[in-house]
């Protein structure tokens, strides 16, 4: 509560405190986000693992941004060769560690999200909506969260899930409609 007090009495969201203190690491995630689409979409795995190569030397921390990095592109590589989902259980592990979700953790599920299966995309909506409620008020988890259960109500449809496409809507009614301002 405090850090909020102070960031208005700055006359600062937390959207750009956030972008202040992470300029250098938003211009990496970025550079790395656009070497795995060149490479994912023009099917160069070579490539693929040479950047997992290359992140894994600057011995990214267990839970940083980069050994994430690392999980996506196997999980990119995985589903491209053989078409399966396949998904690191260190990211599960990390997002039913976490008791409180902020940001990363809603970018981290909705990054894996090509990779679950329904039932734990199912699973993990619930938990999201649940472990991230404090953060709702800030207006870019608002937006991520109503990106996430748009992703996911696509999903269950396309996995013939309607009972929980319609858990989804109501969902989204009760929680994403509740905590945006009118």
């Amino acid at each position: 509560d405090l850090f909020y007090e102070i960031l208005t009495n700055l006359n600062t969201s937390t959207d750009e405190f956030n972008y202040i203190m992470s300029l250098d690491d938003n211009k990496k995630l970025n550079d790395y986000s656009s070497r795995i689409e060149e490479y994912a979409n023009s099917l160069r795995y070579d490539r693929l693992k040479d950047l997992i190569d290359e992140i894994k030397a600057v011995n990214p921390a267990p839970y940083s941004w980069d050994q994430f990095l690392i999980y996506f592109i196997e999980s990119v590589i995985a589903l491209d060769k053989t078409g399966e989902k396949e998904i690191s259980p260190a990211v599960l592990d990390y997002l039913m560690q976490v008791e409180v979700w902020g940001e990363m953790e809603l970018r981290i599920y909705a990054l894996f999200g090509f990779a679950l299966d329904v039932e734990t995309t199912h699973f993990l909506m619930r938990t999201a909506l649940k472990r991230s409620k404090q953060y709702l008020k800030i207006p870019s988890n608002t937006k991520l969260l109503y990106i996430i259960l748009s992703n996911n109500f696509s999903s269950f449809l396309a996995f013939d899930r309607i009972d929980y496409a319609r858990e989804t809507l109501e969902l989204f009614e009760t929680e994403y409609a509740q905590n945006t301002p009118h």
